[in-house]
């Protein structure tokens, strides 16, 4: 594959599949979104975390391209990708019990920065919130087909708890 093609000099892009749109398109914003997520993803994932949160990073990676191919077909249907389950929502959750636990109950506000790992986390979260509120806009745009709802739901609800549990893991890896 080439990566210089010079076809984005106009101001368009191809989604999977090849159709081509602006690159204002609000799919190609959320795919962006998506992109920066799972690059700061990347980055927290090269610090000195435990062997259970990189399992978790890597992990959430692999659904984030799963969720990218899905919005970058504009949902239609991906072959040989399977689509966010509620089991993958469950996932998440479960690792925010988890570490809640460890937590405990927090009832302010966090700063930002206590740690470089802590740091990078916290930046991860905030480019899931943004990624969270771009899909948003993106099913406030379209009438999705009934099959293809239920995997819409499982998206916005995994980047909702996707983001709770960054903050928790930022929070346990302050100093």
């Amino acid at each position: 594959m080439k990566i210089s093609t010079k076809t984005g000099d106009s101001g368009e892009t191809s989604l999977f599949g090849g159709k081509r749109v602006k690159k204002s398109d609000i799919f190609v914003g959320v795919l962006g979104d998506l992109d920066e997520l799972n690059s700061f993803l990347g980055l927290a994932k090269c610090a000195d975390l435990s062997t259970e949160m990189f399992e978790i990073l890597e992990r959430v990676q692999d659904d984030l391209y799963i969720i990218m191919s899905v919005v970058g077909n504009k949902f239609a249907p991906v072959l040989d990708k399977k689509p966010i389950f509620e089991n993958d929502v469950f996932y998440l959750e479960k690792n925010i019990e988890n570490f809640e636990k460890i937590t405990g109950n927090l009832n302010k506000f966090v700063k930002i920065g206590e740690s470089e790992i802590s740091a990078r986390l916290h930046v991860a979260r905030s480019v899931c919130r943004r990624a969270e509120r771009a899909f948003v806009a993106v099913l406030d745009s379209i009438v999705l087909e009934h099959e293809f709802k239920k995997n819409a739901e499982n998206i916005l609800k995994y980047l909702n708890r996707l983001s709770d549990l960054l903050f928790l893991m930022a929070i346990l890896h302050k100093k």
